[in-house]
This record gives C-alpha cells, sequence and structure tokens, in this order.
C-alpha cells in the first residue's frame, strides 16, 4: 500500500472517530457531570469506582476528538492517543465501528446481532494490527527514531 492510500485509510478512520465521538459524548457528559456533582460520598469504594470509571469513560470520549483530528491531519501522532484509547474502547465499548450495531432491524437477542459483534470487535482488533504495521512500516518505530 502506497502512502497516499494509508492517508485517505487514515482520514476515514480520523472521520469515523469523530462519528463516535458524535454518538456518545452525550452519555459521556452525562457521566461526568452525575460523577462531579452528583451526590456521592467518596468514602465508599463504590463511589471510588464508580467516579473512577466515569472519569475513564469521560476522557475516552473526549479524546475522540483529538484523536479524529490527529487521524486526518497528523496520523504520526494519533498512533499514540490510539494506543491508550483501545483498551478503554474495548471496556467501554466505544468501538470505531460500532455504529454498525445501531442498524435498523438488528435485534440485541438475535445471531446476526452476536455475529455483527465479533465481527466489529474483530474490525477493532484489525485496526490495532493496521495502526501498529504502518507505524512500523511508514513511520519507524520509536528506537528506530531515536539517536
Amino acid at each position: 500500500m502506497t502512502r497516499e492510500k494509508i492517508k485517505y485509510i487514515f482520514i476515514g478512520l480520523g472521520l469515523l472517530d469523530l462519528f463516535a465521538f458524535y454518538r456518545t459524548y452525550e452519555n459521556g457528559l452525562n457521566m461526568l457531570l452525575t460523577g462531579l456533582w452528583g451526590d456521592l460520598n467518596m468514602g465508599s469504594f463504590t463511589d471510588i469506582v464508580f467516579t473512577t470509571i466515569t472519569t475513564l469513560n469521560s476522557i475516552l470520549i473526549l479524546s475522540l476528538i483529538l484523536s479524529g483530528l490527529l487521524c486526518i491531519f497528523k496520523p504520526r501522532t494519533s498512533f499514540l492517543i490510539y494506543y491508550f484509547q483501545f483498551p478503554l474502547r474495548l471496556i467501554f465499548f466505544t468501538l470505531t465501528f460500532g455504529f454498525i450495531l445501531q442498524l435498523p432491524g438488528l435485534q440485541r437477542d438475535s445471531w446476526t446481532y452476536k455475529f455483527m459483534l465479533a465481527f466489529i470487535v474483530g474490525l477493532e482488533i484489525f485496526r490495532l494490527i493496521f495502526t501498529v504495521k504502518t507505524k512500523q512500516k511508514f513511520f519507524g518505530t520509536a528506537e528506530a527514531a531515536s539517536p
């Protein structure tokens, strides 16, 4: 694959990240506001866990804007953010291709939904592998860049 094709793939991935932000920002905003200004007694373990989860999810959702824009304009920098995001994307199920699960007629208890769910997680893993291979091929590794 040429650099030009890779550039267009990253523009597409950046647009998908921005779309993922659009799909999830209300949930993240509500969770953040509930976690920060809700009626929480920070002494209990449950409240600390809830606040941590809420904060991590909100950071992930906000970082989708950054990763989307960086994928479009500065793909080399977007790698670091995506590596940070990947485990959080799986934990909070904020996936690049998650919008596919919202297609009309897809019912949660059907085998089609379960197949699509596995397919989407597979696409996200493929995106990670593609990102790593692209970074190695076109931008080199961190070890190669250091003097």
